[in-house]
């Protein structure tokens, strides 16, 4: 048999956590979330975590500790999501500021997929499972 499905309990914290209810509002906005929007997410969940004792300094390090991801896989998300030079006009950012290319990148639907991914290991960590 399947398991039961989570999305019970991930639309009630929806309902009473600030922060899940305001990314889930964001989401429903469109399918086709733009870098702006995924960025947004991103912000929102890193901000909502920072303040968790899990043993780790920064978000970035708490989003690995997680589990949720690691650091090269985020890098390449905040890369891909700021830069000209990666993601062009869809990009955050008009001008590139670094000389350098990053090494690692991330298309818009990779964004996507990564973001989407992140939201439910947040969410799910939110409820306690």
């Amino acid at each position: 048999p399947n398991p039961p499905s989570r999305w019970p309990g991930r639309a009630k914290l929806a309902q009473t956590h600030a922060a899940v209810g305001r990314v889930f509002r964001i989401a429903e906005r469109n399918e086709d979330l733009d870098w702006y929007d995924l960025y947004k997410i991103h912000e929102i969940i890193r901000d909502d975590i920072k303040s968790d004792d899990i043993g780790a300094k920064g978000w970035e390090n708490k989003i690995e500790k997680l589990g949720w991801s690691t650091k090269v896989k985020d890098s390449a998300f905040t890369a891909s999501a700021d830069r000209f030079d990666v993601s062009g006009e869809s990009a955050r950012h008009a001008v590139t500021r670094h000389a350098e290319p990053p090494k690692h990148t991330m298309t818009l639907r990779e964004g996507r997929d990564y973001i989407r991914n992140l939201v439910m290991r947040w969410v799910d960590y939110r409820n306690g499972v």
